[in-house]
């Protein structure tokens, strides 16, 4: 098995609730971006769940593995947790791979670990802290090949939503709209399933092959003639 999460958590004892509800979030966003540019078949021992326990009272890492998981308990220090809670999205980021270095290391000296995959995801993450986007695999070109519908998942620290750009055949986007906002990796998942032609207007089918989205191009092939 390959890996397919990674995930962070903490001990909660002297945390409030905001403190935890914002570490939560920070470190699923995280988790997206790690996984935006890390390669699907990478390895972690042959396990397909990391997650790495932040302990602001541990003085060394553990590590442990059963099933298909590996536990990590990391220490963190109080100005580490702090930049966290507090500190600019690329600093938050920054702590973040410097600790993922630090277990895949430890984990190194027990199991195999593509360790260049995980080096440059954490290193395109460091320089692309700000978020990412991803073109779907409902995009799809027109047949006369003169507009392109191109639908992307868009993922900032504090925002996530689906838009639609129009480009014409030289790639220049000619419109933009938010087709979904506040939207979630299971959304692009479910609603976004496949598409299809029907005349000019693009069809997107959720997993229960139902209409979810319809877009009409005629006016912008109109424009192109």
């Amino acid at each position: 098995m390959k890996i397919n999460r990674i995930t962070f958590s903490i001990d909660k004892k002297g945390l409030s609730e905001n403190q935890i509800k914002d570490f939560n979030k920070f470190t699923s966003y995280y988790e997206e971006l790690i996984f935006n540019f890390l390669p699907q078949k990478t390895e972690v021992g042959g396990y397909g769940f990391l997650n790495t326990k932040f302990d602001l009272q541990a003085d060394k890492s553990l590590l442990k593995a059963y099933g298909q998981i590996i536990e990590s308990i990391q220490p963190i220090s109080q100005d580490d947790f702090k930049s966290l809670q507090n500190g600019s999205i690329e600093k938050r980021v920054k702590i973040l791979g410097e600790h993922l270095s630090s277990v895949l290391t430890y984990a190194r000296r027990q199991m195999n670990v593509d360790s260049d995959n995980f080096g440059r995801a954490i290193s395109d993450a460091n320089a692309n802290h700000a978020g990412f986007e991803r073109e779907l695999k409902v995009s799809k070109s027109h047949k006369n090949r003169r507009l392109k519908v191109a639908i992307s998942r868009i993922v900032e620290p504090d925002n996530e939503f689906i838009t639609c750009r129009i480009k014409n055949k030289e790639g220049e986007v000619i419109d933009e709209f938010e087709l979904m906002k506040d939207s979630s990796l299971y959304d692009a998942s479910y609603e976004f399933r496949k598409s299809k032609w029907n005349g000019n207007t693009l069809v997107i089918l959720n997993r229960f092959d139902d209409e979810s989205y319809s877009i009409d191009v005629t006016k912008y092939l109109i424009k192109s003639t």
